[in-house]
């Protein structure tokens, strides 16, 4: 996991960072003392970071109460009404391309396996649209009652 996070960063220039891991509580203990023994090529100088730690919603019941408090989405600023369960959504989709690309070669695979997610981030985006459309009336009709646009009064508000 370290080799990974470290790759994944070594080339930003983020000065936040929410880092989403289901045992976040446990990997981060040490991180900076672990990015100095990693090849100079990918050490992190995390000193100079926001970073935040953070375990998904979905997997933090089972941790104890002190992490469940520490590493809640609900108590982080910037993070809205996130659950950090996304990343994992998409793999019920990938389970059928698992025996269609094992036999692949490397590139071939990842462009199998792209493609794959890209179908997946299309029907995510098709069903946007069914998921928002029955909160519209919802936001719109307080917004209504505050200007008083329903009487006929008020203006609506300039954007």
């Amino acid at each position: 996991m370290d080799y990974a996070f470290a790759s994944a960063l070594h080339h930003s220039d983020v000065n936040v960072l929410k880092v989403s891991y289901d045992i976040a509580c446990q990997w981060h203990k040490k991180l900076h003392q672990r990015m100095d023994n990693m090849p100079p090529s990918l050490q992190l100088n995390l000193h100079n970071w926001n970073v935040s730690f953070l375990v998904p919603k979905f997997h933090l019941p089972a941790h104890i109460a002190s992490c469940q408090w520490s590493f809640s989405f609900n108590w982080t600023k910037g993070v809205g009404r996130t659950d950090g369960e996304e990343p994992e959504c998409g793999w019920a989709n990938l389970n059928a391309a698992a025996s269609s690309t094992k036999d692949m070669g490397p590139g071939h695979r990842r462009d199998t396996l792209d493609d794959y997610m890209g179908d997946w981030n299309w029907k995510k985006l098709v069903r946007l649209g069914l998921f928002l459309l029955p909160l519209v009336p919802q936001r719109i009709y307080p917004l209504y009652r505050y200007f008083n646009i329903s009487k006929g009064e008020g203006s609506y508000p300039r954007v």
